[in-house]
C-alpha cells in the first residue's frame, strides 16, 4: 500500500470514528433494494448492473453491495439540501458517455438528502472528458416498502 492510500484509509477510520457515534457496521437504517440496470462508479470501484442492497452503517457513511454479496463498497457522503419529508427516495446518477457515477441519495422520509464527492479518478476523467461529452443525470426510483 503507498503511503497516499495509507493515507486516505486513516483519514476515512479516523471520520468513521469521530463522525460516526456508533459501532462499525452498525446499520442506523434498513436495507434499501434497488434495481441498477447499468454499470457504474462507487468510490473508485465499477460495479455490474444488478440489484443491490443499500444502508446507512454511520452518519454519512453508506454501503452498496450486491444482493449475493459478491461486491461491497463503503463510501462518504456529506449532506446536500433540505427536502420534503414525502419526497420519494432515488439515486441520481451522473452520466458522461458510457460510464455512470453516483452522485446523489435520497432517502424517503429523510430530512436531506446526501451527495458523494468526486474521487480523483472521477475529477481526472471529468476534466478530461468533458469538453467532449454530455452530462445526463439519471434518476433511479427507490421502490416504497
Amino acid at each position: 500500500m503507498n503511503g497516499k492510500s495509507l493515507t486516505q484509509t486513516a483519514l476515512f477510520v479516523l471520520a468513521l470514528g469521530l463522525f460516526g457515534g456508533g459501532v462499525f457496521g452498525q446499520s442506523t437504517a434498513a436495507d434499501i433494494k434497488v434495481d441498477i440496470s447499468f454499470p457504474f462508479m462507487v468510490n473508485n470501484t465499477m460495479l455490474p448492473p444488478g440489484q443491490y442492497n443499500l444502508r446507512e452503517v454511520q452518519p454519512y457513511t453508506f454501503e452498496i453491495s450486491t444482493v449475493k454479496g459478491d461486491f461491497r463498497v463503503l463510501f462518504l457522503t456529506e449532506p446536500a439540501n433540505k427536502v420534503m419529508p414525502n419526497t420519494p427516495g432515488e439515486l441520481q446518477f451522473d452520466e458522461f458517455g458510457d460510464k455512470y457515477f453516483l452522485s446523489r441519495i435520497w432517502l424517503s422520509g429523510e430530512a436531506i438528502d446526501f451527495y458523494l464527492p468526486k474521487t480523483h479518478y472521477e475529477r481526472t476523467f471529468l476534466k478530461r472528458e468533458l469538453p467532449k461529452l454530455k452530462h445526463v443525470p439519471i434518476h433511479v426510483p427507490i421502490p416504497a416498502k
